[in-house]
């Protein structure tokens, strides 16, 4: 090199281009996941979570009491949290203390009481009589 001219290897550039271009190539082949000789499609994110609505007859503060009232005679746990203010509650039932969610309800204020909107994983089994032994005289 004299006085400020630099030579570029050619050879080391081209070679670390087809390196980059061979790994892409390669990655490109591996967006299925597959088990064995099965390919498994991994469940969408919306499949995961089942929501629902419902109405209850008592105003939010009281429906959340008597939900965490039931979750605790089902043998789960119960925690009260307030949303937006005085008007609307959240319910988040867990299997225990510090365990798994159950399912979580947010109460607001409707004509003749709350509404409740309920999530539950999907994997909960028999929903339906679950989330109406929470609400049960709520």
């Amino acid at each position: 090199m004299a006085h400020g001219v630099q030579t570029i290897r050619g050879s080391g550039r081209i070679s670390g281009w087809l390196a980059l271009v061979a790994a892409f190539a390669a990655l490109n082949g591996c967006s299925t996941f597959t088990l064995g000789e099965t390919s498994v499609q991994l469940p969408a994110q919306t499949d995961v979570l089942e929501r629902s609505r419902m109405q209850l007859v008592k105003p939010p503060q009281a429906a959340a009491e008597c939900i965490a009232e039931n979750a605790r005679a089902a043998g789960v746990a119960a925690q009260m949290l307030p949303l937006y203010g005085y008007e609307s509650v959240g319910v988040v039932v867990t299997s225990r203390i510090a365990g798994d969610h159950v399912a979580v309800f947010t109460l607001t204020r409707s004509d003749g009481g709350a509404r409740a909107e309920t999530t539950t994983y999907a994997g909960v089994p028999d929903r339906e009589a679950l989330l109406r032994q929470l609400t049960q005289g709520c």
